[in-house]
């Protein structure tokens, strides 16, 4: 919910990830190597050797090894900062009675949303199951109210009933509200509509072979929570580069104004997590999708080997980003830029980090809840006219490992800076290529 770290927890994080980050480099670069052996021999059809097999296996370990080692020190911190917010928390109820209102709001949705799907419909439908994990996942910051505050403890308690009770109303009024996101135009709006209503559209589902990441300094800016937070305020003029002596900036904001009702804190701002999340869609939609489900990002994150449906606590995860990305309006003013690098002028305002409407369509012959794209996320649309982009094949995501959010975001981080590598290695030897022309 509300946890924040203080700055010696941060330096600790930030030391961890230091000392790690030679090993896990190193570790992913030999494993990436051994996965091209291995994939080689498979599209050739021919038998692995004992020593391909062996090295393909141990450096899958050791990689593992590491991600596994960086989690459990990184839960370590993690608890000792829970510990404190559950001080925190004791002193401050009725800021936490506020915050579970909106969280235990946002679960329910979260079922509703996704009740057509076979998963969640038993669990939508079945209001004790609802009640058992509302109070299982809220069940230490309910504690910490019966221990501290009775009467916002009973609140809370009647509040998951008159939620549950209005589950539809609460899942209505959500949809609701998506309608409202903008779109490129009201006529291709009410086009939409009447299209819908003559027959069910039919999606276009594509799988991605291309895992592609904004890499510019504003994308890799915007999801850091240690320096996002000055972006909701105000516009921030953002250091890009530079053109002779002179120093090149953006104008960028964000704001949440979707989000009635919410105060700006590290739950609701974007965070490293939520960028993996718009790294997966942003590879879909490159590959041609009209729309998307859970399930497509989850097989996306995962390099297509994952065909099975995403476990409930995946499937919520992915869920609580997309809503986030939805709701996050960006604008980015890159006139000064455009003139002192040289691309089309690009000025985006209010745009949503994730540009989607839910709606209902058929894929692969069934009718299913989907997310379709209104136009182009604005974070690639800004990345690729400076060329900012890296792509690999979408198969180096599949890692024999407990995909955690931790374990998702260290993996995408190395596969940008081993990209970034070989990117300038490429371009290191065709430079070197033309001056011996």
């Amino acid at each position: 919910m509300l946890l924040n770290y203080t700055k010696q927890e941060k330096s600790k994080l930030d030391t961890l990830q230091s000392q790690l980050k030679p090993q896990l480099d190193k570790a992913f670069e030999t494993f990436s190597k051994a996965e091209e052996e291995y994939t080689d021999a498979q599209q050739g059809k021919r038998i692995l050797s004992d020593g391909e097999a062996e090295n393909f296996k141990r450096t899958q370990e050791e990689y593992a090894r590491l991600l596994e080692e960086y989690e459990n020190k990184r839960t370590s911190i993690k608890r000792k900062a829970e510990a404190r917010e559950a001080r925190y928390f004791a002193l401050h109820t009725d800021e936490l009675t506020e915050r579970l209102q909106f969280e235990i709001e946002a679960q329910i949705v979260s079922f509703g949303m996704l009740q057509n799907h076979e998963d969640f419909r038993s669990v939508y439908q079945n209001d004790d199951e609802i009640r058992d994990r509302l109070t299982s996942t809220y069940g230490r910051y309910l504690d910490i109210l019966e221990k501290h505050d009775a009467e916002n403890y009973q609140l809370i308690i009647d509040f998951i009933e008159s939620s549950i009770a209005d589950k539809d109303e609460i899942t209505q009024a959500y949809r609701a509200k998506i309608e409202e996101l903008p779109t490129e135009s009201s006529k291709a709006t009410k086009s939409s509509k009447a299209q819908s209503a003559k027959s069910m559209e039919k999606a276009v589902a594509i799988r991605a072979t291309d895992f592609l990441a904004p890499v510019d300094k504003l994308s890799q800016t915007l999801f850091d929570n240690s320096k996002n937070p000055a972006f909701y305020e105000k516009q921030v003029l953002l250091n890009v580069g530079s053109k002779g002596k002179k120093t090149v900036h953006a104008l960028v904001s964000i704001n949440i104004d979707k989000l009635q009702g919410v105060t700006v804190s590290n739950d609701v701002m974007v965070n490293p997590y939520n960028r993996s999340i718009h790294n997966a869609v942003v590879s879909l939609y490159v590959a041609g999708n009209t729309h998307f489900t859970p399930r497509m990002i989850y097989q996306a994150m995962n390099g297509g080997t994952r065909e099975h449906k995403p476990p409930e606590q995946t499937n919520e995860a992915i869920m609580t980003s997309i809503r986030k990305l939805m709701y996050t309006s960006v604008s980015i003013d890159a006139t000064e830029e455009a003139e002192a690098f040289g691309f089309e002028k690009l000025k985006i305002e209010g745009y949503t980090l994730l540009p989607v409407i839910l709606t209902t369509a058929e894929i692969n012959g069934q009718v299913v809840e989907c997310f379709k794209f209104m136009y182009e996320p604005p974070l690639y649309t800004y990345a690729s006219r400076k060329k900012q982009i890296t792509k690999c094949d979408i198969k180096l995501l599949a890692v024999n490992l407990n995909m955690t959010p931790e374990n998702i975001v260290i993996r995408d981080y190395l596969l940008e800076r081993i990209t970034a590598m070989q990117s300038a290695k490429k371009r290191a030897k065709k430079d070197k290529g033309s001056k011996l022309q």
